[in-house]
């Protein structure tokens, strides 16, 4: 895998003034290809307005809202993905997210001259 999560606990519960904020680690799923990482992260309920996505010094960071609900992880990006290049969408729940590989590690043919 070409990803290693970070996110330690499971669920928390995170106290705010008047009420109880539920911090929970989204359901994830991976799949590799030649061009980089697909990465699909189940957020139901989750408007676009209420989700934040940034990679600053190789971690790609989630953080995402629905009522007291709040979805959050991290996830350390291996030297070869390109976390400039990160393409993103929400459709129906679910956040599905590329990762591309960098250049220099996808691979190529070598022609034979």
């Amino acid at each position: 895998m070409n990803l290693t999560n970070n996110c330690c606990s499971q669920s928390a519960t995170q106290e705010a003034p008047g009420k109880t904020a539920r911090i929970v680690r989204p359901a994830v799923s991976t799949r590799n290809d030649e061009s980089g990482v697909h990465l699909d992260v189940a957020l139901p309920g989750v408007a676009k307005d209420r989700l934040k996505l940034s990679v600053h010094q190789g971690i790609l960071s989630l953080e995402a809202g629905r009522g007291e609900l709040i979805y959050e992880m991290s996830i350390q990006l291996a030297d070869r993905l390109d976390g400039q290049g990160i393409q993103a969408n929400l459709a129906d729940g679910v956040l599905h997210a590329f990762i591309p590989l960098k250049e220099e590690s996808k691979p190529r043919q070598i022609p034979i001259i």
